[in-house]
């Protein structure tokens, strides 16, 4: 099963674990398929197509030589292809995943009213749940509210994941990609360690 190709990269823990391209693949693995996540990483959003039917072939290529040779032990494969022109005749590397954490928050607390949506509602709703299951059906209305009903944005602070790929050493999937190369891990059954060359 390929999921993808996505539309951005899915490169370093922090996009990797939140990935949905990743996750339909990993829903594929646990059903005993296997499964490969493609993702297009991009530094610019003007693309041509002739850059992106090239990293589609390229794509193809490597998705069939990893199913002909599929190592065993190994669940899925994701593979991140940088939309850059050459591609095809640039490196393919195989690097594990470079474990970095967003710092604080990836969401921003907002003003209700300047969210755009009823700021009550959910108030409401809320309410109305919890007086439903007051004992003996008690809908008074007494009841103090336990919730205070937020507003949030999303909000990452991309710049430190970024730094985090700059300082870091060469030989993971974030330096692979941010220099151009076509990178890919693999995932195992926890006992599996993967360590693929191609």
């Amino acid at each position: 099963m390929i999921s993808g190709p996505n539309y951005g990269r899915n490169s370093t823990a922090v996009f990797s674990l939140s990935s949905g391209t990743i996750g339909g693949a990993m829903e594929a693995a646990v059903c005993g398929y296997k499964a490969i996540a493609l993702s297009f990483a991009f530094s610019s959003r003007d693309h041509d197509p002739v850059v992106i039917s090239e990293a589609a072939n390229h794509s193809v290529r490597l998705i069939e030589h990893l199913y002909k040779n599929w190592t065993s032990g190994v669940d899925l494969y994701s593979i991140n292809v940088p939309l850059e022109q050459g591609i095809s005749k640039s490196k393919i590397l195989y690097t594990n995943i470079l474990d970095n954490r967003w710092s604080g928050s990836c969401f921003e607390a907002i003003d209700a009213e300047l969210s755009g949506e009823d700021p009550g509602l959910q108030e409401h709703l809320l309410r109305q749940k919890e007086e439903g299951s007051t004992l003996h059906g008690d809908t008074s209305g007494t009841s103090s509210t336990r919730f205070q009903h937020k507003h949030f944005k999303w909000a990452p602070k991309f710049g430190d994941v970024y730094k985090s790929e700059q300082t870091s050493p060469p030989g993971n999937d974030g330096w692979a990609v941010r220099s151009g190369f076509t990178r890919y891990v693999c995932f195992g059954s926890l006992s599996y360690q993967c360590h693929e060359r191609l």
